[in-house]
C-alpha cells in the first residue's frame, strides 16, 4: 500500500476505503506492506499503522534499510 500524506495525515479517501474494507473480511489476516517516498510522510505512516493494525492481525512493520 502506497499513499501520499495529506497535511501530515492519512488522506480522507484512503481512510474511508480502509474503514469500509475493515468492516468485512477483506483485510483480516492479509499481509500488508506500506511504502512512502518522503521522510515528511512519517506521521501519516504512523497513523496508518494504527488504523491497519485494527483491521489486520498480520500488520507487522519494520523499516527498510535505506
Amino acid at each position: 500500500m502506497a499513499s501520499p500524506e495529506y497535511v501530515s495525515s492519512i488522506p480522507g479517501g484512503l481512510k474511508n476505503a480502509v474503514d469500509w474494507l475493515g468492516s468485512s473480511e477483506t483485510l483480516v489476516s492479509k499481509p500488508i506492506a506500506l511504502s512512502h517516498g518522503s521522510h515528511r510522510s512519517d506521521d501519516m505512516l504512523d497513523q496508518l499503522r494504527i488504523v491497519l493494525g485494527a483491521v489486520s492481525s498480520r500488520a507487522r512493520y519494520q523499516a527498510c534499510p535505506g
